[in-house]
């Protein structure tokens, strides 16, 4: 099993190796350069390891890396990669602490690869759509700070800063509720204890059955916002939101089969916008 250092140190080789070959290339090259980088890695360390949450460990460092070479370093620019910067610390002590880092493997992968039999058909899987197409994304989330106007700041632009550390916040507080629940129900378990229940219900989660989801999608639609205008990067926001609209049924159709009264949970809680418990809407 991989260690965190040897994990984390691979992915940042791509970014030295896209920083030595920049003299050599015009500032898209490199994006595209780095993301070719991305896409191999994760296929191939997929395939030597048997792991496919590859991009899951990609997904926390390496929009920093984009947001670095897509940067005109203007005011704008530079608030934009600190936002992400913060974000980025934030996200990976989460996947950390979920032992991510060490080669454990999403257990929503397991589930595909139950559905998808033909080892062939997944292999196509992997190479088009968990290896190519979310390293893809994971470029085009980062976009929007090449198309900024690379003028001065703006309150508008301190409020969207302000606005994009509330959701930070209030992705670490759902993550961290949602942590706390899952460690005491495991040692619950291991004590031979019946657990309060199996699935979280409480704080963030009375309002929203994915807060946390929620607060990400929120973030990268602040980061397309700081560019004031309409421009070719509003698709990396676009094809998030869907993918989390995809990640999300997925995700809840396992744990209504694994957990019955998971679907009572559904009628009573919001899927993903937080709304009054006991009215659920699906906005």
């Amino acid at each position: 099993m991989a260690t965190t250092f040897t994990s984390i140190g691979s992915i940042f080789l791509l970014f030295i190796l896209s920083i030595l070959a920049s003299p050599y290339l015009s500032q898209l090259e490199v994006v595209f350069f780095l993301l070719a980088l991305i896409i191999n890695y994760a296929f191939f360390k997929s395939i030597i390891t048997g792991n496919y949450s590859q991009v899951d460990e990609l997904w926390t460092i390496v929009p920093t890396f984009f947001l670095y070479h897509f940067n005109h370093w203007s005011p704008r620019g530079i608030l934009m990669f600190c936002l992400t910067l913060i974000w980025g610390f934030r996200l990976s002590f989460n996947f950390w602490r979920k032992g991510g880092y060490r080669g454990l493997e999403d257990y929503r992968w397991e589930q595909l690869r139950q559905i998808i039999t033909n080892k062939y058909l997944w292999f196509l899987f992997n190479v088009i759509f968990i290896s190519t197409y979310q390293s893809i994304l994971l470029m085009l989330i980062c976009s929007p700070v090449y198309f900024e106007d690379q003028s001065s700041l703006k309150v508008k632009d301190m409020v969207l800063g302000v606005l994009y550390l509330g959701f930070v916040m209030l992705e670490t507080i759902a993550d961290r509720q949602q942590w706390d629940f899952q460690s005491e129900k495991k040692a619950l378990i291991a004590k031979g204890l019946k657990p309060k229940g199996n699935f979280i219900t409480s704080g963030l989660f009375r309002y929203s059955r994915h807060p946390n989801f929620f607060a990400e999608q929120c973030i990268w639609w602040i980061l397309y916002a700081f560019t004031d205008s309409w421009n070719l990067s509003i698709v990396g926001p676009i094809l998030l939101t869907l993918l989390f609209q995809g990640s999300t049924t997925f995700t809840e159709y396992l744990s209504k089969k694994k957990y019955p009264e998971y679907a009572e949970y559904q009628k009573t809680t919001a899927r993903l916008i937080p709304w009054f418990p006991g009215k659920a809407k699906d906005l």
